[in-house]
């Protein structure tokens, strides 16, 4: 067995993955370490092969999470059970439901429900020059306001494709299509080079809802409109005091908040107006 680690808000979880074709498979889909696995780790995973059938087998602490032919299956539950595992106990700050990318020490995040747009801006806001972090899930340290992101390549569902494939000059290689969603995995590094992912702090949040029935519109929040949404998007609510409405309440009055409906990239010149004042003036909490 070959070991990996994947560290996240804190913690970390041990893999153990049966071959080098399945380690391909998972630092496909998420960022792992070459690490040796010690005893205090959060989880242990291991992923092989069904004795007899050569389906995949993957277990948690020895449960089985799947077992079953199917990779994008097996890429899924591992992606969605490994970030419930890293973030259920943090709780030096918030943890969100989140995109965001980075520029010049800064970060935009960008909360928001499955479906709201989040990939699909987080792809665009990367093809400006900005560090693609996550489109999943983010932790901001309440002392700080620095942002992590749960590192995975961008998830673009079927009706964003032709505008993401836009940003991108080769669009055949690299790219895997998950069956479920559709989904297709598109790594950033396609879209523009990549920086470090590291010493970002939260400048601006962005609500996204895209609508092709509704129209364009950016429009800044009251703080407490933001930590009206941000406690939506809120995961970690039971580790932190109150439910963690005080930290969600302090970070909305903290860093500005803006909504955006949007239908297509074209309509998106005024946010990259916007943003290009946040991103290019130091982030410090207020």
């Amino acid at each position: 067995m070959l070991t990996r680690v994947a560290r996240f808000a804190g913690n970390y979880a041990c893999l153990s993955i049966a071959d080098e074709s399945l380690v391909r498979i998972v630092e496909s889909v998420i960022q792992t370490e070459l690490d040796t696995c010690e005893e205090d780790s959060q989880c242990f995973y291991s992923l092989g092969y069904q004795e007899g059938s050569g389906n995949y087998a993957l277990l948690r602490d020895g449960e089985m999470l799947y077992a079953g032919a199917r990779v994008d299956e097996v890429c899924r539950v591992l992606i969605s059970d490994l970030i419930t595992t890293l973030v259920s106990p943090y709780n030096a700050g918030l943890a969100l439901h989140a995109a965001a990318v980075g520029g010049d020490g800064n970060a935009v995040v960008i909360p928001g429900v499955s479906g709201a747009g989040k990939s699909t801006l987080a792809a665009w806001l990367v093809s400006r020059g900005n560090c693609y972090l996550t489109d999943e899930v983010v932790v901001i340290d309440l002392m700080t306001y620095e942002v992590a992101g749960f590192f995975r390549p961008l998830h673009i569902k079927a009706p964003a494709l032709p505008a993401v494939y836009a940003l991108i000059e080769e669009r055949a290689q690299q790219t895997h299509t998950l069956e479920y969603d559709p989904v297709t995995l598109i790594e950033p590094e396609r879209i523009a080079p990549q920086s470090t992912r590291d010493g970002y702090r939260a400048r601006v949040m962005l609500f996204p809802e895209y609508s092709v029935e509704k129209d364009y519109k950016l429009a800044a929040l009251s703080p407490a409109q933001c930590a009206h949404r941000l406690m939506g998007s809120l995961i970690n609510a039971r580790n932190l005091q109150n439910k963690g409405l005080d930290a969600v309440s302090n970070l909305a009055r903290s860093i500005p908040g803006y909504q955006l409906r949007y239908s297509h990239f074209s309509e998106l010149a005024e946010l990259h107006a916007l943003l290009e004042q946040y991103l290019d003036t130091p982030a410090h909490p207020q």
